[in-house]
């Protein structure tokens, strides 16, 4: 065997690993880490997700990232991306919050409006009532024949005082004016 030859045995010769390396960045890229972040940090909790599986979507979303903090960067996602409003401000109130407590927390409101709902559809004929008229009383058999425009002005008028009082005006109960009664 010449020294030409030993040569071309010794590039033949890579080891294993090294070519399997070169061939699945070859074939598989990695992603990039700022692509990554990008997907991580835009993975928000999608209607009737739980909890759970949104924390597993997270994890797998990190899997590329290279946090040197996964916990916090999980916890800070769970915090920022959780659906319900009302566990995030609570979540965001915690001084000492820990990706365990969050996701304790987060699981409990599950639980809780999970079982606060099974309670409203058990409940919900008992707590069934007649629909209240709003704008103004049912017309007896007699009056049946007066026209809808009655019914539009009762409703405008009813509008305008809303207005007026969301304004800091005041409907006289004397006089109907403008103003408080204690001016009349």
């Amino acid at each position: 065997m010449s020294r030409e030859n030993s040569g071309e045995l010794e590039q033949l010769a890579t080891p294993w690993d090294t070519i399997q390396e070169k061939i699945c960045n070859h074939y598989a890229p990695k992603p990039s880490k700022i692509a990554a972040h990008h997907a991580f940090y835009h993975r928000n909790q999608a209607e009737g997700e739980s909890i759970n599986n949104y924390t597993t979507a997270l994890r797998q979303a990190a899997r590329h990232c290279k946090f040197r903090d996964l916990d916090g960067a999980l916890m800070d996602q769970i915090v920022c991306g959780v659906r319900d409003i009302h566990l995030q401000w609570r979540l965001l109130a915690k001084p000492d919050l820990t990706l365990q407590k969050a996701i304790e927390e987060a699981v409990a409101s599950e639980a809780a409006e999970r079982s606060a709902q099974e309670i409203c559809k058990a409940s919900s004929p008992r707590l069934a009532r007649e629909p209240v008229p709003v704008h103004h009383e049912e017309a007896s058999s007699n009056e049946a024949s007066s026209s809808e425009d009655d019914d539009v002005h009762q409703t405008k008028r009813e509008h305008r005082k809303f207005q007026q009082k969301s304004k800091g005006q005041q409907e006289c109960a004397g006089c109907g004016g403008n103003h408080s009664h204690a001016k009349c």
